[in-house]
């Protein structure tokens, strides 16, 4: 009975240590990867080990501050950034960049992707060779597209 109740605790303090490990991705980091093919279906622990590793070479970087930079007179919601597989190839990635940018009710919806179709889209070992460098510069020219966007004559 006593060995039964301390590898229960065990087991609880395994889940709670692994639940605690999920709060360490930004909340509005998009991490989605398919795997499925080769290695089975990943977990949420999997996964989240996999987008932990991507921010913390040090390439890739959240692309808020960036954006508060370059537009210190906006508000900035940003609401996801991030790569995720195309449903069509789940080979295929995309990089994603949705943000909410504007003063007052006046408002610019930025919703961007990398690549509409998996057509000639980098497959996830090219996002993340040399700790994302591929995925930083597509997360680069998408936040450009925001800022060009949010700074055009005839948005306030």
């Amino acid at each position: 009975m006593r060995l039964a109740v301390v590898i229960l605790g065990l087991g609880l303090a395994a889940s709670l240590s692994a639940c605690a490990s999920f709060k360490s991705l930004p909340a509005n980091l998009m991490y989605e990867n398919s795997l499925r093919g080769e290695q089975g279906f990943p977990g949420r622990a999997q996964k989240t080990k996999s987008g932990e590793a991507v921010l913390n070479g040090g390439v890739v970087l959240d692309p808020l501050p960036g954006l508060q930079a370059a537009l210190p007179d906006k508000a900035i919601k940003l609401r996801q950034w991030g790569l995720r597989y195309f449903n069509a190839d789940w080979t295929r990635y995309q990089v994603v960049l949705n943000a909410d940018i504007g003063t007052g009710k006046t408002r610019v919806k930025c919703r961007g992707v990398s690549s509409e179709t998996p057509v000639g889209a980098p497959v996830l070992k090219e996002l993340l060779a040399d700790n994302g460098a591929l995925f930083q510069e597509y997360l680069e020219e998408l936040a450009q597209a925001c800022i060009a966007q949010a700074s055009a004559p005839d948005f306030p």
